[in-house]
């Protein structure tokens, strides 16, 4: 498939990512301290403010009292805080301020607006995370972890390097049905995230399209010193804004030439409706009934081949009530696997 997406409004939010992926490496990394000091100290700064406005003194007792150990006698000045007030506005999209003295009161510092862009909003999620990996040394006991495909950050890291510079990169990918892995020269475009796995969208030069890979299955990842220039019109947001995951319409077994996204109408359970509320299938969820008897959401997307594992996966929790070429599908599916037991 061939289109030319538009590149991210704010190519700076890759910086925060890097940021963040210094502090995920464990003790046995060298961890660039000033970075990762920089990111506590701004994410406590945030939560000290969310909860209510403070002067710079107590903004101070807070930050000595949160932060960990390894980074507590690093110096916070008025100049370190100025600073951080900068970075937590573009970074986050939090804007800090600071009101007046008066007689009655000091100056106080206050949250006036919070922009929530989905990118900062991440980037909060992933300071939780790391905080909480920090204190699971002493709870190891108490925490199991879900196993994760080893390489990702790694990768994620480079790969983010070489789009910020526009590098090309090479590369070898392992497919799940090949015996040995194809060697890969391309652009780097995007990153994408999907049911905690990480894709990177490039640009093959030799056949000048799109292709994903994930970063799981990449070896012997390298960057070039080739640079390369990003389509004005690059916007993977916008090409994948009707997909429910990874994939597009084109990548189905039988494309249609002409795909549109389609009107899909579902009735979960009520037990399984309360899942589907707290972690809706997509962004274009409508909730049309909500009572004792059922939850019935609409969605505008395409019907791609990892939507259609998602229903099957929901199995008799839920029944799909439109389209009807949706339900034909799973009808046939279900006939299939009940032949598989007779």
């Amino acid at each position: 498939m061939r289109y030319y997406p538009k590149p991210p409004p704010q190519i700076d939010m890759f910086c925060p990512f890097e940021l963040y992926l210094c502090t995920v490496k464990t003790h046995k990394n060298k961890v660039n301290m000033s970075r990762k000091e920089s990111i506590f100290r701004q994410r406590y700064i945030i939560d000290r403010l969310r909860g209510n406005s403070a002067t710079f003194d107590e903004i101070k007792t807070h930050l000595e009292n949160r932060l960990p150990s390894d980074i507590q006698h690093l110096n916070f000045s008025r100049r370190t805080f100025s600073r951080d007030i900068n970075d937590i506005d573009s970074l986050y999209g939090i804007e800090i301020k600071c009101s007046k003295a008066t007689e009655e009161s000091p100056s106080c510092y206050y949250i006036k607006n919070e922009y929530r862009e989905e990118n900062a909003e991440r980037l909060i999620e992933a300071f939780y995370e790391i905080d909480a990996l920090n204190l699971s040394q002493e709870l190891s006991n108490y925490m199991y972890f879900e196993n994760r495909s080893s390489g990702q950050n790694e990768h994620l890291y480079t790969i983010l390097k070489a789009i910020k510079n526009r590098k090309f990169i090479k590369f070898d990918y392992q497919e799940f049905w090949e015996e040995e892995p194809n060697s890969i020269y391309a652009a780097p475009y995007a990153l994408r995230e999907f049911k905690r796995r990480w894709y990177v969208f490039v640009n093959i030069e030799e056949d000048d399209y799109i292709e994903r890979f994930a970063l799981d299955r990449l070896s012997n990842l390298h960057v070039t010193k080739k640079k390369f220039e990003l389509p004005e019109d690059f916007d993977i947001k916008k090409h994948y804004e009707h997909c429910f995951g990874i994939m597009r319409p084109e990548d189905n077994p039988e494309p249609d030439d002409d795909p549109k996204p389609e009107k899909i109408v579902l009735s979960f359970n009520p037990e399984q409706g309360k899942y589907i509320k707290t972690l809706p299938l997509h962004k274009s969820q409508k909730i049309l009934i909500d009572n004792e008897q059922e939850l019935r959401i609409e969605l505008e997307i395409f019907i791609t081949y990892d939507f259609f594992m998602e229903i099957l996966s929901h199995g008799e929790d839920v029944r799909v009530l439109e389209p009807d070429s949706l339900k034909n599908k799973l009808k046939t599916t279900y006939e299939n696997l009940l032949k598989l037991y007779e």
